[in-house]
Formats: C-alpha cells, sequence, structure tokens
C-alpha cells in the first residue's frame, strides 16, 4: 500500500503523529488533517542497544558497508558499490536472498565496520531515513547518507 494513503486513512483515530521524516512535505502530501497534529520525532540510539564502539577495533570486518536490497534507484549504488570493492573491504548485503543478513549476525556487522552508508528505499521526503542510520552512527560507525532538501 502507498504510504500516503496508509497514513490518509487514519487521519480520523490519530491525535498525534510522531514521524522521522520533514513535517512540511509530509503535511503536504496528506492534505487537511482536522484533528491531527504532526510532529517530528528523530531516530535515536541507546547506549544499551547500540553497544558496538568500532572506533576502538583494531581490525575492522569491512572498511565500508551496505545493507539493502536491491531497487531502481539503488541499482547505480551496488554498481559504484561492487567497483569499490577493488580498492576497499566492501561488505553489500542484502542485494539477494543469499546475502540478507538479521539479528545478531546484523549487528555484528554494523557494530565491526568503519563506515557505513544509510540509503532508504525512499529518499523523497525531506529528513527521512530508515532506522538504519541510528543503527550506524550509533555504533561509531561513519556514515553517509543522501542529502535531505526541503
Amino acid at each position: 500500500m502507498d504510504r500516503i494513503a496508509h497514513l490518509q486513512k487514519r487521519m480520523g483515530i490519530l491525535d498525534v503523529l510522531f514521524a522521522t521524516t520533514g513535517i512540511v512535505p509530509l503535511a503536504r502530501a496528506l492534505g487537511e488533517r482536522k484533528t491531527t497534529t504532526l510532529s517530528f520525532f528523530p531516530n535515536i540510539t541507546d547506549a544499551s542497544i547500540e553497544t558496538g564502539r568500532v572506533f576502538n577495533i583494531e581490525y575492522p570486518i569491512h572498511d565500508l558497508v551496505f545493507f539493502g536490497r536491491v531497487t531502481p534507484e539503488r541499482q547505480m549504488l551496488f554498481q559504484v558499490l561492487s567497483s569499490l570493492s577493488k580498492t576497499l573491504n566492501v561488505g553489500i548485503y542484502g542485494g539477494s536472498k543469499a546475502t540478507q543478513v538479521f539479528d545478531a549476525r546484523y549487528v555484528d556487522l554494523v557494530s565491526s565496520s568503519r563506515m557505513g552508508i544509510s540509503y532508504s528505499q525512499y529518499n523523497d521526503l525531506p529528513y527521512s531515513t530508515s532506522d538504519r542510520i541510528a543503527q550506524l552512527t550509533g555504533n561509531g560507525v561513519l556514515t553517509f547518507s543522501p542529502r535531505f532538501r526541503e
């Protein structure tokens, strides 16, 4: 289901919608909201959850890591990452079923990679990003993401 249509169906029963995206374009996309207040809530980290300290690791598993499925928007990113693997130790996970990682293995890879890329499936709303940015930065990973503009 379309993300905006999904939210629009629920506007009548929500008092407040907390979103990890820019409120102005979200308000425009949602249209009239008689009773629902929109509020920005950033992706958060907590030292008891993001326990990795990659900056203390002498020999990381990867120099650069990316987690995500191949989509038309990400096709070029996958090509660039593949070409970088000639000079850097690049970990690319999720591009196929065989490379998907979850749970403890995912946490281990995130928390022992020097750099990571947070490139969401959807980059069409300012400040919108997946939880991955919090998972990467919270574990001390130098994180790259697209530039967000309103």
